[in-house]
């Protein structure tokens, strides 16, 4: 069974909310909040937020807290907000202050086993297809 938490509006980058979001992918939801914990990023604790909460979510519907995992997590850009810092000379320059999205699916472990699985049987299927070569042609 799968469960799915939001946190809309964050008020960092994404390109920093990237850095975490990395780190805690398909790790177990126990281990990910220890590792969330320790970090040293001020973000870290909005993300810790969203986990717990998912945990939280879990637990509400009966399931293992022991076997849950980070199925997938998503960091995306949300709105911006435009600010305007003015120069010499009469000159403006723009400022975006940058919010994201994250998008967080906790599920089993047995459901990750069962992806596992098809993922290596989708990659032996395609090492066993015939595949045309085109030979490039040289240029003189």
């Amino acid at each position: 069974m799968e469960i799915k938490v939001q946190a809309n509006y964050i008020k960092t980058s994404p390109k920093k909310l990237r850095l975490l979001v990395d780190m805690v992918r398909k790790m177990n939801v126990d281990k990910a909040i220890i590792q969330l914990k320790f970090s040293d990023k001020k973000i870290n604790q909005d993300l810790l937020h969203l986990v717990k909460s998912a945990k939280d979510a879990a637990k509400a519907k009966n399931l293992d807290e022991e076997k849950l995992y980070i199925k997938t997590i998503t960091c995306n850009q949300g709105p911006s907000i435009k600010r305007a810092i003015f120069n010499s000379r009469g000159r403006m320059n723009r400022i975006k202050k940058r919010m994201s999205n994250v998008e967080l699916i906790v599920s089993d472990a047995e459901v990750l086993k069962k992806d596992k699985k098809n993922i290596k049987e989708n990659k032996v299927n395609t090492k066993n297809k015939d595949v045309k070569k085109v030979a490039s042609v040289k240029r003189k």
